[in-house]
């Protein structure tokens, strides 16, 4: 009997794994239906059972590896709800401010992000979800201790689940990857809108993931050669008597587009009447961009290197992914020249990794917001005028100067109780009558920046003009602002979608009028050919990829040119060469970063910055409309005990510097802050150094929401 006991309970008792791994997934499964309904982009009701499976794969394995590792089911789930909850919310956010889905590269770049975070919490509408992700990580990491084990796992076990971890994020997991996550003809790289409602979101991130580790594409050499040796001129012939440029200024301006390609917006109504008077003596045009809405860095990198992401259809943000060594760039081009290299950004040099990019682009110095702490804001960033102002300054007349700037102003979101504006300049924005509510207030402020943007752009160049030298300006906007409900409102004269459409160029030479040249080019290009036409026009022997990148132009459709096996353009051919060939100096040999030959030192792209002991700073919050460490006379106050007391230090907040006393170890600042609590927020607190620029960044001062009386 005995006997027969035990071997009925062995059968059972082998199949429990077997039914704790049906229950996890069916969970699973369950979790990922439910979530379709709080989450509608990231899964559809047409879909077919392959494709709901394929979606809920990633769901289960993770969940099972977790059940695995820690042999507690309960932890497992949580775990699982509130690391796919981040990943639809991430997704939902970007598709309601951007129109765009989660791609993997998001995920990848989640550290960069978060460590620059204060430009994304102003998208921010409430935080209570964001907060109750974390509670769940911290009540499964109670749990963890509470709960008690559904099996041992012998320590053999854990050494096989811990292998099947590194192998599914080895380069075997990228490929198994490949192989199940196939779409066919129906996916679209550059469209991942359309994958994302043919496939759902996580079988278009697992396929991305995929295709990330699958390595680059190599030219085909033969080919290479038939075209570098086809006959090829610049397009702008170098005039007679016109003296060689001296200072190149690249300005990448913020969100920058064509109000009038709206209905119910003319030519010019909005443009400041100087602005279009400049167009009339300057090369103009549309381009065809990568992004919209955001991703700025997308647009930054195709204008430097002339290189189109659709080789790259994975690497969502290049600066981070593609630009790992030196490569070939105008930066390089105009260091060739003799051209001193400087790129001007007023927001941390960290974000999208542009710290870590600008020097194998060519850069030597790299201006970011730590320049500019001394200047106020307008609207949440730094000023279109005050980029302006240190561009300015910066300018000498005793050496030929490349510049690449990239300005900020005019960075969403555009909401009602956007900070820093002249309420009185707003109100006299009008703007058209379909527009009502937010949508009409988003415009009006997105009016207000972009007349700002080209009375900076006016001023620069009144400067140079006023040299003797010759200077050549790029003017450009990156993508369209994602002023979604005023661009659903009104609708484009073409009748093609926010995301079909073009932004406005200007190339602007002081000692020439490039108006009459504009028969050379399209009325359409492709941002990768800009960089082409600003070195054709700014330098006097142009590389050879320029005049061949001119030669074959930009088809506005890419079928309409000649194809290779693959499917490549001459032009991609081209461009995947530019790609791989490693920037060489006037000499032929490979450039350094920061400088050129064995003897020089790599030059700091940023200043070092104080390293003070800090024993004690704050406040460190406050609530909305509520005064922190109010004084006698009302105002607020911030103090910082530190050894560095004795040097000429000052309090910044926001960048703006403050009257700041001393006494013994202890520095400090009051005044009204009356602006800085006005709504919530996070601001920069730090020392700054007058005598030196250095600066040292004490942390952040939060403005809170009260949600309960006081």
């Amino acid at each position: 009997m005995r006997r027969s006991s035990q071997q009925k309970t062995f059968p059972r008792r082998a199949l429990m794994p077997v039914y704790a791994i049906l229950a996890i997934v069916l969970c699973d499964g369950l979790y990922l239906a439910i979530s379709s309904y709080f989450y509608p982009l990231i899964l559809s009701a047409s879909y077919g059972i392959k494709v709901f499976a394929l979606n809920l794969l990633p769901i289960a394995v993770f969940s099972l590896l977790c059940w695995l590792l820690t042999a507690r089911t309960r932890v497992s789930f949580l775990l699982t709800v509130a690391i796919f909850d981040a990943v639809f919310l991430a997704n939902q956010m970007k598709m309601t401010n951007l129109g765009q889905p989660s791609i993997i590269v998001d995920y990848i770049s989640i550290f960069n992000m978060v460590g620059n975070s204060d430009l994304l919490t102003h998208y921010f509408t409430t935080y209570w979800h964001p907060g109750a992700l974390v509670g769940l990580l911290v009540v499964a990491l109670v749990l963890l201790f509470v709960e008690k084990p559904a099996f041992r796992l012998k320590f053999g076990w854990r050494l096989v689940c811990s292998a099947l971890v590194v192998l599914l994020l080895s380069n075997f997991g990228s490929r198994a990857l490949r192989v199940m996550y196939q779409p066919g003809e129906t996916w679209q790289a550059w469209t991942p809108s359309d994958n994302l409602h043919n496939f759902g979101l996580l079988y278009s991130l697992s396929h991305d993931l995929g295709q990330f580790a699958s390595g680059y594409q190599e030219y085909d050499e033969d080919r290479l050669t038939e075209i570098l040796e086809t006959p090829s001129r610049r397009l702008f012939d170098q005039q007679i008597g016109l003296p060689e440029v001296q200072t190149i200024i690249v300005l990448l301006s913020e969100s920058f587009f064509d109000l009038s390609d709206m209905h119910d917006v003319a030519p010019g109504q909005y443009d400041l009447p100087e602005y279009r008077q400049l167009e009339s003596r300057a090369l103009t045009g549309k381009m065809l961009v990568p992004a919209y809405g955001g991703a700025t860095l997308r647009t930054e990198f195709e204008l430097l290197t002339g290189i189109t992401l659709d080789l790259f259809s994975s690497h969502s943000y290049p600066l981070i992914s593609l630009v790992l060594s030196p490569m070939n760039s105008i930066g390089w081009d105009a260091r060739n020249e003799g051209f001193s290299t400087t790129g001007v950004h007023p927001n941390a040099a960290t974000f999208w990794g542009r710290d870590t990019a600008y020097p194998y682009l060519g850069f030597e110095k790299f201006l970011d917001e730590k320049q500019f702490r001394r200047t106020k804001r307008s609207g949440f960033y730094v000023s279109d005028q005050a980029l302006t102002n240190e561009l300015k300054k910066q300018l000498d007349t005793d050496q030929k100067q490349f510049f690449f700037a990239i300005s900020m102003e005019n960075h969403g979101p555009w909401k009602t109780g956007r900070p820093n504006m002249d309420e009185e300049k707003l109100s006299l924005i009008e703007p058209p009558a379909a527009l009502e509510g937010e949508s009409r207030v988003a415009f009006q402020q997105y009016v207000y920046h972009q007349q700002a943007a080209e009375a900076a752009l006016l001023n620069l160049i009144d400067e140079l003009k006023n040299k003797d030298t010759r200077s050549v300006v790029l003017f450009f906007g990156d993508h369209l602002p994602a002023l979604s409900q005023p661009f659903e409102d009104m609708g484009f004269k073409d009748g093609k979608s926010r995301y079909q459409q073009r932004t406005p160029y200007l190339i602007y030479d002081t000692h020439q009028n490039l108006s009459v040249q504009q028969g050379k080019v399209k009325a359409i290009i492709d941002v990768t050919l800009l960089g082409s036409l600003l070195m054709d026009i700014s330098l006097k022997d142009l590389p050879p990829f320029h005049t061949q990148a001119e030669r074959l132009n930009i088809p506005l459709s890419k079928t309409a040119a000649r194809q290779n096996k693959d499917g490549l353009t001459d032009l991609q051919e081209l461009q995947l060469w530019r790609f791989w060939q490693e920037p060489l100096d006037p000499t032929g040999e490979p450039w350094e970063v920061g400088g050129r030959g064995q003897d020089v030192q790599d030059k700091p792209l940023l200043p070092e910055p104080l390293n003070c002991k800090i024993e004690q700073w704050g406040p460190r919050k406050t609530y909305i409309s509520e005064g922190f460490n109010v004084q006698p006379d009302g105002r607020s106050a911030f103090y910082v005990k530190t050894d560095c007391a004795n040097l000429p230090l000052d309090i910044r907040i926001d960048g703006e510097t403050m009257w700041t006393t001393r006494q013994g170890d202890v520095l400090s600042t009051s005044f009204k802050a009356d602006t800085l609590v006005k709504q919530s927020g996070r601001h920069s607190v730090e020392l700054y150094e007058r005598t030196t620029g250095r600066s040292q960044l004490l942390g952040v001062f939060k403005v809170k929401r009260r949600w309960w009386p006081q």
